[in-house]
């Protein structure tokens, strides 16, 4: 039994960590978690050393992610 609640195969979480690690090694730094929810996929990349952001609308994460990379890039909107 998983500790928290998701909706699907909370397994999924961890496939995909170990995918992104498998594939691009250390090609790759950053990573923003797209409606990622609660997180889960950004604490498993952080765990693996990978710069992850949680950047969801529906939750607080977005706006400290947006707040983030407002600060370090430019942001243009169209």
């Amino acid at each position: 039994m998983h500790k928290y609640k998701f909706h699907g195969d909370p397994n999924r979480f961890e496939i995909v960590a170990e995918f992104v690690e498998n594939k691009y090694k250390s090609r790759i730094q950053y990573i923003a978690d797209v409606a990622g929810g609660q997180g889960m996929l950004t604490r498993l990349l952080r765990k693996k050393n990978y710069e992850a952001e949680v950047v969801d609308p529906r939750g607080k994460e977005y706006h400290r992610a947006r707040r983030n990379l407002s600060q370090a890039l430019p942001i243009i909107t169209i």
